[in-house]
């Protein structure tokens, strides 16, 4: 199956903090397209009409049609022989699981009643039979007891165009008490329930077609005698049923259009250009007013407009008698794609690509002119019937002229490739067996036919027919196994919430992948240095293969704590000279994940000496990482000594040019020791006669001071004024000047015994 380009896988994980310390990365492996060939897995159901009437022709047909899924099971209609005969009830209403055991009829309702229209709403099968001459609505969830009648009609008419809005079932009859007048009807399930729908302000409306449901509303066609045939809608109330617009004004013209089909949540139809004087069609769309609703493809610009095909965002449709194919966005409107020598046919989306044939040829697009391409061509006597969506790839049937054939493809020409082969019966053999193709309880079911047991020619007849979804894709897609790590950071002590990156996975259909984690996107992981959380991340395709790998992720501790000490010093008074014993409050720590400690050095309450000292702070997590800071102490001694002068002093010394003095000392004292005293002028200087200031300054180890000041007043002493002679020049002085002199005579040696002892 197809694959494209080779692509570096990356299987990455979130933290919510959306970090990441590694990416695990693979290597894609080329996946060759289809090359896992499933092999032909077709199987047949159940022959359900077994009569062969004759050895040399095809046998019975049961041609199984109208099938539609409910609920995992097939609905459709078969025949399984003649009422009466050898068992057989006719054409009747059946139902399959899938296999020959659960492929049985759901109730006999009359000889060949014809059941039709099968329509799904909620959980009810809604189907028109026939009893008799007339048509009946029916209903039923599956059994023979649920299987009823919901209202008799008395018109032969089997056209209802049964259409599922919601949990209500729209269709056309005709109306109440006008005759052959068909009108919209609607059904709960129930014969009161199931009533016609009057128009707005009695509007007249007849003939309703091409029932659409969009969102809460259906779309129709419906003639007025004033506006002839224009686009309606209808909520199934009478206030909610009107008339879109009259695109084309005039007594009874009407614009009739045609072809609804709803793309991108809006309804696009064919109509009447007004501007056209052919009165041909052009292309418009609508969401439901007048006022939105426009010509978007004008008739002038196109030919036989048709095969409206909803394909995502995407219109795509055919012009010129199906030889061109458009394609219509919003932006920039319609584009031509290509043109083609003939015309194309079967447009059927598929996952994002549009299939479509062209005579014996498989075409693709994607909506581009470059992504428009030939998938794969057959012989030139080949034709393409139908093409219908299967799981994750088209599916599509081949007539070979003498036979048929069914085929997958993915839209590359190595991902087409042959499903099964079968015969054309005998007789009828001409028309295709298979006009549908259906999924259901993981299975395509179709009409087919195979030869009967011994012969080389004639058939089983047409019959059900399946093949399980993943014998048609078997190929996983591709993941590369993660066998890797992953480092995730812990945000708590739990762990982390960790959201996983979704991985490009690479299959070889177009159906969407899902891939899934064990434990789930966003599941808390646990904490652990050693020991990895293992995840399983499973890729799955559209039909359920699976490829399986694991990673480990390891849910860390990666960040150190964070601590923060206060920049400002811590200041403490020193108690002694050994300094202080400093106690600190505890700084600011904190971990993403686990702290653990936080540590000092020195501790609290220790002995500080007098000076600066860094404590080192140290914050631990639970991982063993760390982070430091440091407390600044500072022990001073802040604290001023005191001291004390001695009161004023005076002193006499000999002559007139002062002298040395003997000075009393000043009394200081200090918290922590004796603090040093010193003077100014210093105790040993020469003082001068008269009054001297001393300060005393005490000062201690910390270097605070404190002073005090005292008077020093200096006399000096010298001879008396001389008295005139009075005889021979002398004169005997009394005992006082006697001991003067003695003083005057002593004195120089007083000092030098003094000086001698403040040197020592």
């Amino acid at each position: 199956m197809w694959s494209p380009r080779p692509l570096l896988l990356t299987l990455s994980l979130l933290s919510v903090l959306g970090g990441l310390s590694r990416l695990a990365y693979a290597d894609a492996s080329v996946n060759p397209g289809l090359a896992d060939d499933c092999g032909d897995k077709v199987y047949l159901v159940k022959d359900i009409a077994p009569r062969c009437s004759s050895p040399t022709n095809d046998c019975d047909s049961a041609v199984p049609t109208h099938m539609v899924e409910m609920g995992g099971v097939l609905f459709f209609q078969a025949f399984d022989g003649e009422q009466g005969v050898d068992g057989g009830h006719g054409t009747e209403l059946w139902k399959s699981n899938g296999q020959a055991g659960g492929t049985e009829i759901v109730l006999d309702i009359a000889e060949n009643s014809d059941p039709k229209e099968l329509t799904v709403v909620a959980d009810t099968l809604f189907f028109v039979a026939r009893e008799g001459e007339m048509y009946a609505l029916w209903k039923t969830d599956g059994s023979k007891a649920g299987t009823q009648r919901v209202k008799q009609f008395t018109s032969d008419p089997s056209d209802f165009g049964l259409t599922a809005l919601g949990n209500t079932l729209f269709f056309k009859r005709d109306g109440m008490g006008n005759g052959a007048v068909k009108k919209l009807w609607k059904s709960n399930g129930l014969d009161g329930g199931t009533v016609e729908v009057n128009a707005a302000g009695g509007m007249e409306y007849s003939n309703p077609q091409y029932l659409t449901a969009l969102g809460n509303q259906l779309y129709f066609q419906a003639e007025n005698p004033v506006h002839g045939a224009e686009l309606w809608k209808s909520d199934g109330t009478e206030a909610g049923t009107r008339m879109v617009a009259d695109l084309l004004p005039g007594l009874g013209r009407g614009s009739n259009p045609s072809e609804l089909t709803v793309a991108n949540g809006r309804l696009f139809f064919l109509a009447a250009d007004p501007t056209d004087t052919l009165g041909n069609n052009g292309l418009w769309k609508t969401s439901g007013s007048e006022v939105d609703t426009e010509l978007i493809v004008p008739a002038k610009d196109s030919s036989t407009l048709g095969s409206l095909t909803a394909a995502g965002d995407k219109l795509f449709f055919t012009v010129d008698e199906s030889k061109e194919l458009r394609v219509y966005r919003d932006v920039p409107g319609a584009e031509l794609i290509r043109r083609f020598s003939a015309s194309i046919s079967q447009l059927t989306y598929v996952h994002g690509v549009l299939f479509f044939a062209r005579a014996n040829e498989l075409w693709r697009s994607d909506g581009t002119k470059v992504g428009t391409q030939l998938v794969k061509a057959f012989d030139t006597t080949y034709s393409i019937p139908l093409i219908a969506r299967g799981p994750g790839m088209a599916i599509f049937v081949v007539n070979s002229g003498t036979g048929y054939e069914l085929w997958k493809s993915n839209g590359q020409t190595e991902g087409t490739q042959l499903l099964h082969a079968y015969p054309r019966k005998r007789t009828g053999g001409d028309v295709p067996p298979t006009d549908a193709i259906v999924s259901s309880a993981n299975k395509l079911f179709f009409a087919a036919t195979q030869l009967r047991a011994g012969s080389t020619q004639y058939t089983v007849g047409d019959e059900l027919y399946a093949v399980d979804f993943k014998d048609v894709d078997c190929t996983a897609p591709v993941v590369t196994p993660c066998q890797d790590f992953m480092t995730v950071e812990a945000l708590t002590p739990q762990g982390a919430q960790v959201y996983y990156l979704r991985a490009p996975v690479t299959d070889n259909s177009l159906a969407p992948t899902s891939l899934t984690y064990t434990p789930a996107s966003g599941s808390l992981l646990p904490w652990s240095e050693t020991v990895p959380s293992r995840v399983e991340a499973v890729a799955r395709d559209g039909v359920g293969n699976e490829t399986r790998c694991t990673l480990d992720v390891y849910v860390k501790d990666t960040i150190s704590p964070r601590v923060l000490c206060p920049e400002a010093p811590l200041i403490k008074e020193a108690e002694s000279l050994e300094g202080t014993r400093v106690t600190y409050d505890e700084v600011s720590a904190s971990d993403a994940v686990l702290l653990k400690e936080v540590s000092y050095s020195p501790p609290s309450g220790s002995l500080f000496p007098i000076g600066r000292t860094d404590v080192e702070v140290t914050a631990r997590d639970g991982a063993g990482k760390t982070a430091t800071c440091a407390i600044h102490v500072e022990v001073r001694d802040r604290v001023a000594p005191s001291i004390e002068c001695p009161g004023p002093q005076t002193f006499t010394v000999p002559g007139r040019s002062g002298g040395r003095v003997e000075l009393p000392e000043a009394s200081a004292r200090d918290n922590l020791a004796p603090p040093e005293v010193s003077y100014s002028p210093e105790r040993d200087s020469l003082f001068p006669e008269g009054e001297t200031v001393v300060t005393a300054t005490a000062t201690d180890s910390g270097g605070n001071t404190a002073s005090c000041t005292f008077q020093v007043t200096v006399v000096g002493e010298g001879e008396e004024e001389e008295t005139p002679d009075k005889g021979c020049g002398c004169q005997s002085g009394s005992l006082q000047g006697g001991a003067v002199w003695l003083l005057l005579m002593l004195l120089p040696a007083w000092a030098r015994r003094r000086a001698a002892r403040l040197e020592a």
